[in-house]
């Protein structure tokens, strides 16, 4: 029995439903977003046709499918979360109209957005940390040395650290100073 969650997803890969997974994924995001946005039109057979041929490019990126497939477990964690919130929260005597009205505030939708961005980058972290660290074992001699340098400075966890923090700040900021409409 799977111990933890990601143990439990483990087993798709198991059967080599990634494979599968992945580009349906991708597939059902891009027909999505043309259909709502009308980026082609309204013809539905177009954005399907385009929505499958990324679907199918997607799966030639290296570390692409691998890159989604972790990152799935999260995003599937975190609607979960909102939702039991959401479920709390009516359980509590709060209506639907009011959650949904809450949702649709600046910035709750600022805060579900910077969690989405902090999600995906610890997952690229997780995914591909190998290739940004300074401290990899591996020097690059196409490089100089002011951009080994460099790239070793702004790579450091902890400047990352920083830039992250501050950004979480400035944002902070932005909402408590916009006025309410």
């Amino acid at each position: 029995m799977a111990e933890t969650f990601m143990e439990a997803v483990g087993v798709f890969r198991y059967f080599g439903f990634q494979y599968l997974m992945v580009p349906l994924l991708i597939f059902v995001l891009v027909l999505g977003f043309l259909q709502r946005t009308k980026l082609l039109g309204d013809k539905a057979d177009l954005n399907a046709a385009v929505a499958l041929a990324v679907a199918f490019l997607s799966m030639m990126v290296p570390g692409f499918v691998d890159f989604v497939y972790a990152l799935i477990p999260f995003f599937v964690a975190f609607v979960v979360i909102l939702f039991g919130a959401a479920l709390v929260f009516m359980l509590l005597g709060a209506k639907a109209e009011d959650i949904f009205a809450f949702t649709k505030r600046p910035e709750v939708t600022v805060f579900l957005l910077v969690l989405s961005v902090i999600i995906t980058f610890y997952v690229i972290g997780q995914q591909f940390g190998h290739l940004f660290s300074p401290y990899a074992n591996v020097t690059n001699e196409s490089q100089t040395l002011v951009m080994r340098e460099a790239s070793q400075r702004i790579f450091n966890p902890k400047v990352l650290g920083t830039i992250i923090f501050l950004a979480i700040i400035s944002i902070g900021i932005y909402l408590l100073t916009v006025p309410k409409k």
